[in-house]
């Protein structure tokens, strides 16, 4: 049985750009304990994320369910000030993203973040393994990188 580890390893994450789904910002802002190792590796500057303005917005929604309008607000800001995330103006990705909604059944925050890794050429992390996206992915390869958290967990 394979052991499940808490956390990945520095060796185990992608460096350089990396685009994130809503699902890791969520977990940084929150402390979730799986992800020290990314949150230092952003400090370090071993990984460079990326965002949209489309994953912020399902951020902030998810996290104002959760805690609040103020607080999740407050977060969000915060993160954004911080100047350690790239937030791509998503006037730039339409296109990419929209072709991939018209191709696929996943989520239009999935085809802006997997848009966004096509047009900064960085792999996609995602926390989860979505269902969606997996069986999209096992049908016909996307032609970006995604990394499932849990997978290198």
């Amino acid at each position: 049985m394979k052991e499940r580890k808490e956390r990945p390893t520095e060796e185990e994450l992608p460096k350089g750009r990396v685009v994130f789904d809503a699902g890791i910002v969520i977990e940084l802002l929150l402390s979730a304990s799986r992800v020290e190792t990314i949150k230092k590796a952003i400090r370090d500057e071993g990984i460079l994320p990326h965002v949209t303005h489309i994953t912020l917005a399902e951020v902030l929604y998810i996290l104002c369910r959760r805690i609040g309008w103020k607080l999740a607000d407050e977060k969000v800001t915060g993160l954004i000030e911080s100047g350690y995330f790239i937030v791509e103006d998503v006037g730039r990705i339409f296109e990419i993203s929209a072709r991939y909604k018209c191709e696929r059944r996943i989520s239009l925050a999935d085809c802006f973040t997997l848009g966004l890794a096509k047009y900064v050429s960085a792999p996609a992390l995602f926390a989860v393994r979505e269902k969606e996206l997996v069986n999209e992915n096992e049908k016909n390869p996307f032609d970006v990188h995604i990394i499932f958290l849990e997978d290198i967990l």
